[in-house]
């Protein structure tokens, strides 16, 4: 049964917010934001806004650019913010749009906020996507070492649930990280791997387009080839770290 066909079918009104989440949630994957709001918005008005619906909403809006409505739709998100989770999922917001503004300093914080209250309550997928917007923090403020580190368990995790989406999203994070230290034949595969999997989300903005040399992996080679990559410039770093701490 589709989400529309739910929202048609069921038992009560009230309960249509149920499919107008899941419209929404795969609207953003898809890089549709304007339907993404519209779902979110309708769900806020069935259910209230105790339930993570503004935030879908404000991640439309930080993903399309409008930062401004996006921290208002979020800051009404937080206010009805009671229980752990949904205060951790408004900290993870705030962090997108702080990043998307370049406060990285202000990111980060929201992130590690998000975090705390995710572990603290065992919802092991805020704090997974929450690491992700972290460690793309970590890189962008040149803090290599730390952020490589974080890929190996992030990667990992979302690979053992099968969370193929968010799993796509970090590979391509980590694949714009390998390609500043110049791991260019990774970065490539990652890439073209995303770009052909039918379940990866859709990417805002312009992305280096590239044909690999050979064919494109599948999952299980993807994966192999990922941790290698970070394990092999975890080493460097580490080593150029080492240099640098006997050096002075």
């Amino acid at each position: 049964m589709t989400s529309h066909h739910g929202m048609e079918r069921g038992p009560d009104a009230g309960d249509a917010w149920y499919g107008r989440m899941a419209l929404a949630v795969v609207a953003l994957a898809r890089g549709e934001f304007e339907a993404t709001a519209e779902h979110a918005l309708a769900a806020v008005a069935a259910v209230g806004e105790h339930r993570e619906c503004r935030g879908i909403a404000a991640l439309a809006a930080a993903y399309a650019g409008d930062l401004d409505t996006a921290r208002e739709l979020n800051g009404r998100g937080t206010a009805a913010a009671v229980s752990p989770s949904m205060r951790s999922w408004a900290a993870y917001v705030a962090g997108e749009i702080e990043g998307l503004a370049g406060d990285l300093a202000a990111a980060e914080a929201h992130y590690r906020t998000a975090l705390r209250l995710a572990r603290g309550v065992g919802a092991t997928f805020l704090a997974g996507v929450a690491s992700v917007g972290l460690l793309a923090v970590l890189a962008r403020a040149g803090r290599v070492h730390d952020a490589l580190r974080g890929y190996t368990r992030v990667v990992d995790g979302f690979a053992r649930t099968g969370n193929w989406t968010h799993l796509w999203a970090t590979l391509r994070n980590l694949a714009d990280l390998l390609r500043t230290l110049g791991d260019d034949r990774t970065a490539t595969l990652i890439d073209a791997a995303a770009d052909r999997a039918p379940d990866a989300p859709a990417v805002a903005g312009a992305r280096p387009v590239r044909s690999p040399d050979g064919p494109v992996p599948d999952r299980t080679e993807i994966l192999r080839l990922a941790r290698e990559a970070v394990t092999r410039a975890d080493r460097v770093q580490a080593g150029t770290s080492g240099a640098r701490s006997a050096s002075r």
